[in-house]
């Protein structure tokens, strides 16, 4: 009889992880029959390639960089999956022998859940893709089903360090302790530094997010509209800021692959027709472009935004303002708004 309890429980998690794993995958799937906002194509993908992207979420990372601080600290980031996999599993084994059911059950619980959630990547990473997307947001969505996935793997980690702990205090070597609080604090004060956006020799990022220029400049447009149907080409940071203040206000109907879309009036979501026509802007600054858009949209105004943080901020500038109906400058130089207006 345990023997037959224990195997219907085994099937019973085994459901689990299939149906946990399933949700994700066919919630996007669904949602691309029912609205063309997110279309998705099934794939199959090159077995090696596939294999190698798996591989990459726990091989081991060690980079010279000529810096102690900085080497160290990456060693702790870039192995981060590796380490927590490892006491994962041990924290799991810990509490699976455990006299306390709670305890066991909690263990399954979590384990079951890192499976599941690590399944849903393997699935939406190797088998679906988001073509609307630009080319590295692709990954995004399986990539944070990994992320959950080690989430769950992180509480039983915790478990496993206490357990080392107790374990290692158990010697009363002041040594060893010592060498134990020592890791520990040096590992917590990496995650510190790792919460944080950073700009090193290891990770560059420069952390742009809504200034009071890019409201500003949302402001001013929607003045300058004056109530008139317009679109606004302008990156993801003045595209939340308008959401910030305007909300979801107007959106037009387009043409698409899959049919009609739902064009919100600024460039987001990235991948929407309208980014795909701002990034071509960027590259070639000029009122033909400027003109396409609005055509394409079916309004006769049209703001083209550039940030002073722009690569090429200048020579953009400069090339889109020689056919603009007029310039408007936001702040100190911060940001610039070019209008075209669609002549009749």
């Amino acid at each position: 009889v345990l023997m037959a309890y224990r195997a219907f429980s085994f099937r019973i998690a085994i459901g689990c992880v299939v149906a946990a794993a399933a949700s994700a995958p066919i919630a996007f799937i669904a949602n691309s029959l029912l609205s063309r906002q997110l279309p998705v194509t099934i794939i199959v993908p090159d077995a090696l390639a596939f294999l190698s992207v798996i591989w990459s979420k726990f091989t081991p990372f060690w980079e010279y960089r000529f810096n102690a601080a900085l080497d160290f600290a990456y060693f702790f980031i870039g192995n981060a999956n590796f380490f927590l996999l490892v006491t994962g599993i041990a924290g799991a084994a810990f509490l699976s022998v455990s006299r306390n059911i709670i305890q066991r059950r909690i263990a399954a619980t979590l384990f079951v859940g890192s499976c599941a959630m690590f399944a849903s990547f393997i699935i939406l990473r190797g088998f679906i893709s988001f073509p609307s997307l630009p080319e590295y947001e692709r990954t995004i969505y399986a990539d944070r089903m990994a992320e959950i996935a080690f989430l769950f793997l992180f509480v039983l980690s915790i478990y496993a360090i206490q357990n080392a702990v107790r374990i290692i205090a158990a010697f009363r070597s002041p040594l060893l302790i010592f060498t134990v609080l020592l890791g520990i604090s040096l590992a917590a004060s990496v995650h510190v530094y790792a919460s944080y956006p950073r700009n090193d020799g290891y990770t560059p990022y420069h952390g742009y997010t809504i200034a009071q220029t890019d409201i500003d400049a949302v402001r001013m447009i929607a003045s300058h509209a004056d109530g008139a149907e317009f679109i606004v080409l302008a990156n993801q940071v003045v595209s939340s800021a308008s959401v910030r203040e305007y909300g979801f206000r107007r959106y037009y109907q387009v043409p698409a692959d899959a049919g009609m879309f739902d064009q919100f009036y600024y460039p987001i979501p990235a991948g929407s027709p309208l980014s795909v026509l701002y990034r071509e802007m960027l590259a070639h600054p000029s009122r033909s472009v400027a003109e396409r858009a609005m055509k394409f949209v079916g309004v006769s105004k049209a703001y083209f935004v550039v940030n002073r943080y722009e690569p090429r901020f200048r020579t953009i500038i400069e090339m889109a303002k020689q056919d603009a109906d007029d310039v408007y400058v936001i702040g100190d130089d911060s940001v610039t708004v070019l209008y075209y207006e669609l002549k009749l």
